[in-house]
């Protein structure tokens, strides 16, 4: 079991560009209390950078803050990326099952079902390989990892999981 936190996430660079000021911006935040409302906000300020990513305890381990995180606190964080600060406000947490998966996808529509089977042997024979050089070789969707990210369990169709 882990537990998944559902997020609201805004880029402070891109909301005081368009002359929204912090406290506007901590004061509308601070309104939003569901994914729904969440969603209204990201629609009515389009040019604000809000995300609504939702993560499991296992993405957020590497943060603190966030893992320990009250629901609608609002957190100030470095971006992990840039030279700057983004808003997080932990709207929802709920335990479910999920997980992460790697893959190989093969093209139905490119091969047949022959041709399919074949390769799929091929991958099987070779398993004790690193997985990785295998999705480099094999791989038709453009993921050049084949890794998903954390999902939760049934959000996938029944095959997959």
């Amino acid at each position: 079991m882990y537990k998944k936190i559902l997020l609201l996430t805004l880029s402070l660079a891109s909301t005081c560009m368009y002359a929204q000021s912090e406290a506007e911006v901590r004061k509308t935040l601070q309104k939003v209390k569901t994914e729904s409302q969440a969603e209204r906000l990201k629609m009515k300020e389009s040019s604000w950078q809000i995300l609504i990513p939702s993560m499991s305890n296992a993405d957020t381990s590497r943060n603190v803050e966030l893992t320990n995180a009250e629901l609608g606190e609002i957190l100030d964080l470095p971006h992990p990326n840039y030279k700057g600060r983004y808003l997080v406000k932990p709207l929802e947490r709920s335990k479910g099952l999920v997980f992460s998966s790697q893959y190989i996808y093969l093209d139905g529509t490119q091969l047949s079902m022959k041709e399919i089977d074949s390769i799929r042997s091929e991958i099987l024979a070779r398993r004790d390989e690193d997985f990785l050089s295998l999705v480099k070789e094999y791989n038709m969707d453009g993921n050049p990892t084949g890794r998903l990210d954390w999902v939760a369990k049934k959000a996938l169709v029944k095959e997959y999981e």
